[in-house]
């Protein structure tokens, strides 16, 4: 009858709905746990736009900086009791992944350590204060070149290295601005709306939210723990930097063999492919933002300057640096994983909606003839061939690694 259909119907859009209430659960279940651990982190976010950075630098900015002193000789962290411990701080995109596991196996680990990646290192870091036992390892990075690595690891998901899917807010942060430099450029943006979109994704896309200032907790933070660094290197030296934290470890006797002639080389991981090369350019707009968005880097940089962890000429250096971008050419998408991740990830959800729609019909019509379920049949049959397709493409046809 009509109203026997009506409330087969009704049923259906029930289970439909309540299908769909329990995926936005699960999502919204990863979503707080992040916000319950980074809410802090979040609300240190707001940079201020200070217009007196030229001051803050050095005076020479028009001088070449095409060379930058060597940290051998410099006096910072040379102060280093037997008593501290000295713990590896993995600030991401920073090229931790490049040397950690290989360093895990040359030190003493009754001397030194690593922190539990990047949240561990923050957490050490926000506390420097509390654990004046400890003295820091970290690398520094050009703020603007760090934050295009960032954007282009969290796209990928991560990369070959590991898959670590997008939360909720990443997703919409990628559905809104389509590159780099199309993220740069909405931060000053005359529609308010995208603007404030545009801060809400540079406070959502991971590797991006947190800049190197953050980690410490601020410059205040760090100010009040000038004397924890034991060692900082720079991400645009890594060999040179690599060399001289090894051979300063082993002269504390930090490491488990003092032999510097034997160090092994710097071994290169987690590189990103050259076809995202398109997304490493920049226009002049999105480069003016974002150094005014990651400006308490640049002071960081000057201040470790000033204090002797790093050469004086560095934060000018990295200023200057972070104004080159690139060429701006064309990226194709579908030699990408990320967009056939997607596409599985949607054939997914719709998958399980079907199921629980043929099982809904099944347990409200009984052994009455349906046209339900028959219909939900051949599209589970679609979507699992659609899925086995993705899946042989993203493992097969894909390579991520050029």
């Amino acid at each position: 009858t009509p109203q026997a259909v009506s409330t087969t119907r009704n049923r259906t859009c029930s289970c439909m709905a309540a299908a769909a209430v329990v995926l936005a659960c699960l999502l919204s279940v990863r979503a707080d746990v992040r916000t319950a651990v980074d809410c802090e982190l979040d609300s240190n976010l707001s940079i201020s736009l200070i217009q007196t950075g030229s001051a803050i630098r050095s005076e020479n900015r028009d001088a070449p900086r095409t060379v930058v002193k060597s940290l051998t000789n410099l006096e910072g962290g040379k102060a280093h009791d037997d008593k501290r411990a000295t713990v590896f701080c993995h600030i991401g995109k920073t090229g931790g992944t490049s040397f950690q596991e290989i360093m895990k196996k040359l030190i003493n680990p009754e001397k030194a350590s690593f922190a539990d990646g990047h949240k561990g290192a923050y957490n050490h870091l926000h506390a420097c204060s509390q654990n004046v036992e400890e003295k820091y390892v970290f690398y520094f990075r050009a703020p603007v070149h760090r934050y295009i690595s960032g954007w282009i690891s969290r796209y990928r998901m991560g990369g070959t290295a590991y898959f670590d899917p997008w939360f909720p807010s990443e997703l919409l942060a990628f559905w809104n601005f389509h590159s780099p430099d199309d993220l740069g450029r909405a931060l000053s943006s005359e529609d308010a709306k995208r603007r404030a979109a545009a801060e809400q994704a540079m406070n959502s896309i991971f590797h991006v939210k947190w800049s190197i200032t953050d980690y410490w907790g601020g410059l205040d933070n760090f100010n009040a723990c000038s004397k924890s660094p034991f060692f900082v290197g720079r991400f645009e030296f890594m060999d040179e930097d690599y060399n001289a934290l090894l051979k300063k470890m082993s002269s504390y006797g930090e490491l488990l063999d003092s032999d510097t002639d034997s160090f092994p080389p710097l071994p290169y991981e987690h590189e990103t492919p050259a076809k995202y090369d398109g997304w490493r350019y920049l226009s002049a707009t999105a480069i003016e933002n974002l150094q005014n968005w990651f400006h308490d880097d640049y002071v960081l940089a000057t201040q470790l300057g000033n204090l002797g962890y790093l050469p004086k000429n560095y934060s000018d250096y990295i200023f200057e640096y972070d104004k080159n971008h690139g060429e701006d050419i064309d990226v194709n998408l579908w030699t990408f994983r990320t967009p056939y991740y997607l596409a599985f990830a949607a054939c997914l959800f719709l998958l399980l909606l079907t199921c629980l729609v043929f099982v809904g019909n099944r347990m409200m019509v009984s052994s009455k003839v349906s046209y339900v379920q028959p219909a939900c049949k051949i599209l589970v049959g679609g979507l699992v061939l659609s899925m086995t397709v993705l899946l042989a493409i993203i493992v097969l046809a894909i390579d991520e690694s050029v």
